[in-house]
C-alpha cells in the first residue's frame, strides 16, 4: 500500500525534487525482503513506482540520482536483487524513451560489469 500511495502521488505530480530524492532512496532500498513475495512485490509495486518517478520528474538531476541508486543495486550480493535492478532500468528506459540517453554514460559501465560476471559486495 505504501508503494501504491507513492505511485499515485507521483503520477499526480504532488512532489518536489527534494521529495523525489528522499523517496527514491526509500523505494530503492525496498529491494530486500521475504523470498515468497519478493518477485511479486518487485514487479507489481517497485518497477512501476520507480519508473513513474522517473517519468514524472522531467529533471535530469533527479533522473541521475534515481538511476545511480538503482545501478548500485546491480552490485548487490543477491542475483535476484541484481536482476530486479535490471528490470527497473529497463522500465525506466521504456518510460523515458530517448530522454534516457542522458543516463547512458553512467549506466553502461554497470551493465558491462554484470555482463563480465563480476560480483561486488556492498
Amino acid at each position: 500500500m505504501y508503494c501504491l500511495l507513492l505511485y499515485t502521488s507521483v503520477y499526480l505530480c504532488f512532489y518536489t525534487s527534494n521529495c523525489l530524492s528522499h523517496i527514491c532512496h526509500l523505494q530503492v532500498d525496498n529491494f530486500v525482503g521475504g523470498e515468497a513475495a519478493y518477485e511479486e512485490r518487485i514487479m507489481s509495486c517497485l518497477v512501476p513506482c520507480l519508473s513513474e518517478f522517473a517519468r514524472a520528474s522531467r529533471d535530469d538531476a533527479s533522473w541521475k540520482t534515481l538511476n545511480y541508486q538503482i545501478l548500485l543495486k546491480t552490485r548487490h550480493v543477491s542475483p535476484k536483487v541484481r536482476f530486479a535492478a535490471l528490470q527497473i532500468e529497463e522500465a525506466i528506459a521504456q518510460k523515458l524513451k530517448e530522454e534516457f540517453m542522458v543516463l547512458l554514460p553512467e549506466t553502461v559501465p554497470f551493465i558491462a560489469e554484470l555482463l563480465e560476471g563480476k560480483v561486488y559486495h556492498c
